[in-house]
């Protein structure tokens, strides 16, 4: 894992937009400015539906966030996503699968960690190697991508 600060497209990664909308967390102001840059076509994002499921899955789970939303608020957050002429979607194509047992081959992982190393074959077929995250611990054994923590 490379910590890096150069301008390149990068995807945001679902905790961030997890925090964006979760006015609360200390992370929150961090994940609106950077999607926001990315809205304006200030820099260059990208996200993937994994992502966009992620969010829904957490932001309407009570066990997962303090503040959950209505199924409905969620699905409307997503709407703005995808419509956004200035973020990029980017996703899961035939090559996903063999990148995918080429990363588990060569970093195997164990419950949870198969949806980070999907998410980073995901990356990898689309030609992203930059990912936007405050879970830096979740993606430093990957020695494929950049991990950028929003500022």
């Amino acid at each position: 894992m490379t910590i890096s600060t150069s301008e390149r497209i990068g995807l945001v990664d679902t905790n961030i937009l997890v925090y964006r909308a979760d006015q609360d967390s200390t992370f929150h102001l961090p994940s609106v400015n950077l999607i926001n840059r990315g809205l304006k076509g200030e820099i260059s994002l990208c996200l993937a539906t994994q992502n966009l499921t992620e969010f829904y899955a957490v932001m309407t789970n009570p066990k997962r966030v303090t503040n959950p939303i209505a199924p409905v608020d969620a699905r409307v957050e997503i709407e703005r996503y995808l419509q956004s002429q200035n973020i990029r979607k980017i996703y899961q194509t035939a090559d996903l699968m063999p990148k995918l047992l080429e990363l588990i081959a060569k970093y195997p992982p164990t419950r949870q960690q198969i949806f980070d190393l999907q998410l980073i074959a995901t990356m990898l077929v689309n030609d992203i190697t930059r990912i936007y995250t405050f879970n830096t611990k979740h993606f430093q054994p990957y020695e494929e991508i950049e991990v950028t923590v929003p500022e």
